[in-house]
């Protein structure tokens, strides 16, 4: 959605996070796909913490 101008903000490839920016059209959306985010990642990490092994192996198939 970034890259397609719908929504402003960018991406910290480095890091792996989202950052959007403040707009006054669409707080409430803004706000949900910030939230989904953060949830999404809380299931990155509890699934990072509870199974490292696995996790590594995904990410890196992924990365092929």
């Amino acid at each position: 959605m970034i890259t397609e101008g719908r929504m402003s903000g960018f991406v910290d490839q480095i890091d792996s996070i989202l950052h959007f920016e403040s707009r006054q059209v669409l707080p409430a959306f803004d706000r949900q796909i910030q939230s989904l985010c953060f949830q999404v990642n809380h299931v990155m990490d509890e699934i990072s913490h509870k199974n490292p092994e696995w996790m590594q192996t995904t990410l890196d198939q992924q990365m092929i």
